[in-house]
């Protein structure tokens, strides 16, 4: 009776580390698994960080782009505004004035002086 406890014992051990085998061997799978999709994964991240690092170096030669353009637009602006103000400049004069060419002189009709002439020599201009 008491072989056939023992018996029986070991068996139920047997079973139970059978059991605790098939978990172990079921978990070193799951690690080699893991484990050989590490490089892939390093790869990618290698990947990802060259990738990213690149992507940098494109953002900020289009930040200094935009900084020149800026630069740029600014210096456009204030050219533009300057002529602006010279051309308002020339309608004023222009407006209260008219150069008519005759060849020789400029003849110059104000409003003020519509039935009289002024002689002005071209070297004035």
């Amino acid at each position: 009776m008491e072989l056939k406890t023992n018996n029986h014992n070991l068996e139920e051990d047997k079973r139970l580390n059978q059991t605790e085998i098939q978990i172990l061997r079921q978990r070193v799978e799951d690690l080699e698994k893991q484990l050989s999709s590490a490089p892939n994964e390093t790869n990618e991240a290698d990947n990802n960080f060259v990738e990213n690092e690149n992507l940098k170096r494109k953002m900020e030669a289009q930040e200094q782009q935009i900084k020149d353009l800026l630069t740029e637009n600014q210096s456009l602006i204030t050219k533009n505004n300057t002529l602006e103000q010279q051309l308002k400049t020339f309608r004023g004069v222009e407006s209260h004035s008219e150069a008519i060419d005759d060849g020789s002189d400029w003849m110059v009709y104000t409003e003020d002086m519509i039935n009289s002439s002024i002689t002005i020599d071209r070297s004035m201009f």
